[in-house]
């Protein structure tokens, strides 16, 4: 899968100064359709992955373009999306959390919990017991975890890409 985006040439001051802009928001992520942009390079290191027997887990707020795109792929790869949110009430009825819902993203909410405590359950101890998870059904899953807006080091690989189109 090719990922070189098209630069194209934009008049940023009434044509004193010419910018390139580069237009990731055009590219194709092979069966993952809908994820563009800065969240599809951070994610191209994950889409890379074996899936099989995965589940992906992620968490933030509830209308984060981070969320689409994870549940985005994770119906591309036929894999359950489980997302942990603060939200108590008034869920939004439009936006990416609908959207969401829709592809069968299973929902957690967490009051006061740190994210990063989490990670450490999922990462290391796989203790899921205080955290809601269907447990019987998610320890057979290898679990792939997404830290909040996809700021992981699973990012690097698309970013490097990117680097090397620059040069």
């Amino acid at each position: 899968m090719s990922l070189r985006s098209p630069l194209q040439m934009f008049s940023a001051v009434s044509g004193v100064r010419d910018v390139l802009i580069k237009r990731d928001d055009l590219l194709e992520y092979g069966d993952a359709k809908g994820v563009k942009g800065n969240k599809g390079r951070k994610l191209y290191g994950l889409m890379q992955q074996n899936w099989k027997n995965s589940v992906l887990v992620s968490y933030g707020g509830t209308q984060s373009n981070a969320m689409n795109a994870l549940s985005l792929l994770a119906c591309s790869k036929q894999v359950p999306f489980v997302y942990y949110h603060r939200m108590t009430r008034n869920k939004p009825k439009t936006g990416n959390w609908q959207l969401c819902q829709q592809r069968s993203m299973i929902t957690f909410f967490q009051p006061h919990m740190k994210f990063h405590q989490l990670s450490e359950a999922l990462l290391k101890t796989r203790n899921f017991s205080s955290y809601s998870l269907p447990v019987d059904s998610i320890l057979d899953y290898e679990v792939k975890y997404i830290k909040q807006g996809g700021a992981d080091p699973i990012s690097s690989l698309g970013l490097t890409v990117l680097a090397t189109e620059l040069v």
